[in-house]
């Protein structure tokens, strides 16, 4: 029992006491006024000398009275004190039972609630019994413990689920921010765009109308003729820069005579005025191709010849032309190359990475990239075959923000020297141009003459030809160029190679006594600074593939001395088939049986034989056919 409820039911057996107190004060009382009663009705019947007595016995219960009277207020007044306290704590235990009935009530509706919850469990797509019970060993558990165990494991599982989900929707949403703010930037920008147009167009015809109304034509082109003036101010904004270049160029290096320089302005004049007269009008970008590379009726031509600083061979003196077109809604610059002899011809392909990085296969204008839905994707077939190289753009004025394409660069140091578009366009200038195309033209024709002998079986050299009684001579078999069609007969260890703008692929087969091998030669487009790549494979003899890839690295294994050596580059694809003979050579020599085999062990030539770490390489010998150990 409550130990309040019993305090109650204790005061109130109390209580009784105290009430009988007053009742009998009270009778008491009663007596004792009955008593006075009687002695008042005593005092009218006796004489004087009673009354006395009679009197002080009034007095006495009068007395008796008044004390019992006080007595009794005493009492009940005590009593209601009593009573009072009592009635009080009985209200404080009622109000406590009432509370511990109430929260018995409610714990009873608790209880009754848990008992009839139905969780979510089910609704979960917790992993299956079967995977949970994997992670779960059921040792010294018994069957509530092991399922619980099974459970949290499920639980545990989900909640890594949702983890996962959460940090992906995170992930997410980051990618959706920087995609906004790119998308922001990227509205930015072509908002600008026409405000940027317009300020171009404003300040071409103000540079138009300066040239055409103060004579300034007159004062800075006396050298040049009137027709060549009209043709000039009629081309595009950079072709306009790429001719003021060109005849300054022309004018200050006339007298040069290892240099042979001519520029032109080619093209439908007409047609050229009419766009003149609507300057201001804007081309209507859509997805109709013959619009986009739409291209402007004048082209700026140059005539280019000589021959490099260092140059061995005078008699390459084969001259090329350059066409530089304007696409007038694409805005770019595009080049084509062709030979003027008849019996050298050349592409535009051949004059790809004039420029670490630069193969001209993409366009350099980045707001071209949104064209045809965010599609686009340049096609040298539509303008000719010529390619929007990013050299011909900065010698043309035109600022883009240029990428270059360095994963595909065959120079070492591209990256290096290419780390951002600001350096890359200080080192492109006009005369570096100029040099760098001439340059290309003399290795191009070097190049042609080496591949026309080796197509004749002749390996051409420069130097005398040594040559040991009895010792074998390997033959260039075949030599022949495989189009683009033709699947590569070889496996390359680096396909990439092979891919590049411009490359050109070589078959050849070369033979000896018991050695037959059969070649991929891959020449890239910046021959000879970057060396041909060798893949072989032996058809017939006692090589393995060790000694293959030995032989290919030993084709491509080129010393300072060598570099410094302008002879050898120009002569670089002949020096290595040279080299890949005396291998062969050697490898049959080698190989060759010996009586005094079993007595002494024969040297092996090859590089990684005999390891990295050597002091004294191998190099090889023109003049002796022969390799011979580096001296110092």
């Amino acid at each position: 029992m409550d130990r309040s409820l019993q305090g109650a039911i204790d005061a109130a057996t109390h209580l009784p006491s105290e009430i009988e107190k007053v009742q009998n004060l009270v009778s008491e009382v009663e007596k004792c006024c009955e008593e006075l009663r009687q002695t008042l009705a005593l005092l009218d019947g006796k004489p004087d000398e009673c009354r006395d007595k009679v009197l002080f016995k009034l007095c006495s219960c009068g007395a008796k009275l008044k004390w019992l009277n006080r007595e009794s207020h005493l009492s009940l007044e005590s009593c209601k004190l009593a009573v009072q306290k009592r009635k009080e704590d009985v209200q404080k235990r009622r109000i406590i039972l009432e509370n511990s009935l109430y929260q018995r009530k409610q714990l009873k509706e608790e209880i009754a609630s848990c008992q009839n919850y139905r969780g979510l469990i089910d609704e979960i797509p917790l992993i299956s019994l079967e995977e949970a019970s994997v992670s779960v060993s059921s040792e010294g558990l018994d069957s509530n413990d092991y399922d619980h165990q099974v459970m949290l494991a499920r639980l545990e599982a989900e909640r890594e689920s949702r983890r996962s989900l959460l940090r992906q929707l995170e992930e997410l949403k980051r990618k959706k921010s920087d995609l906004d703010t790119e998308l922001k930037e990227s509205r930015q920008f072509l908002e600008n765009i026409p405000k940027e147009i317009e300020k171009i167009h404003s300040a071409a015809s103000r540079v138009s109308s300066f040239f055409h109304g103060s004579g300034f034509s007159s004062h800075c082109f006396h050298f040049l003729n009137e027709d060549i003036l009209r043709k000039m101010f009629l081309l595009p904004l950079p072709l306009y820069v790429l001719a003021r270049q060109a005849y300054a160029f022309q004018h200050t290096f006339q007298s040069d005579k290892q240099l042979h320089f001519h520029m032109d302005i080619v093209g439908d004049t007409k047609a050229a005025e009419s766009i003149y007269e609507h300057l201001n009008a804007s081309c209507s970008f859509n997805d109709d191709e013959h619009t986009l590379y739409s291209m402007h009726p004048l082209q700026v031509e140059l005539e280019l010849g000589g021959q490099p600083e260092g140059a061995l061979d005078a008699s390459l003196q084969r001259t090329f032309t350059a066409t530089f077109s304007y696409l007038l809604c694409l805005e770019i610059v595009v080049v084509s190359f062709r030979s003027n002899a008849s019996d050298f011809s050349l592409s535009t392909e051949q004059f790809a990475y004039l420029f670490p990085g630069d193969d001209g296969s993409h366009s350099p204008n980045p707001t071209n990239s949104y064209l045809d839905k965010g599609k686009f994707s340049f096609l040298p077939s539509k303008v000719g075959g010529a390619r929007p190289f990013i050299w011909a753009q900065i010698i043309c004025g035109l600022g883009f923000p240029f990428e270059l394409n360095l994963a595909s660069s065959s120079v070492k140091d591209g990256k290096e020297w290419l780390r951002n578009a600001l350096n890359y366009s200080k080192h492109v200038v006009f005369g570096a141009v100029i040099k760098a195309l001439i340059a290309r033209n003399y290795f191009l024709q070097s190049l042609s003459m080496q591949l026309v002998s080796l197509q004749r079986l002749i390996v051409p050299v420069s130097a005398k030809e040594a040559q040991l009684p009895g010792d074998p001579r390997a033959e260039l078999k075949s030599w022949s160029e495989l189009t683009e069609n033709q699947e590569l007969v070889s496996t390359s260890a680096n396909p990439s190679f092979y891919s590049q703008t411009g490359t050109r692929k070589f078959l050849l087969e070369v033979q000896s006594e018991s050695i037959h091998l059969r070649g991929l030669v891959a020449v890239c487009s910046d021959y000879p600074l970057t060396c041909p790549y060798w893949s072989l494979k032996c058809i017939r003899g006692p090589l393995q593939e060790s000694d293959l890839r030995d032989i290919e690295r030993e084709l491509g294994s080129l010393t300072e001395e060598d570099m410094e050596t302008n002879a050898l580059l120009e002569n670089l694809l002949s020096i290595q088939v040279k080299k890949l003979l005396a291998c062969v050579d050697i490898c049959q020599e080698i190989n060759r049986p010996s009586p005094h085999d079993s007595l002494i062990e024969r040297p092996r030539w090859d590089r990684a034989f005999r390891g990295r770490m050597r002091t004294k390489p191998f190099v090889f010998n023109p003049e002796a056919n022969i390799f011979e150990p580096r001296v110092g």
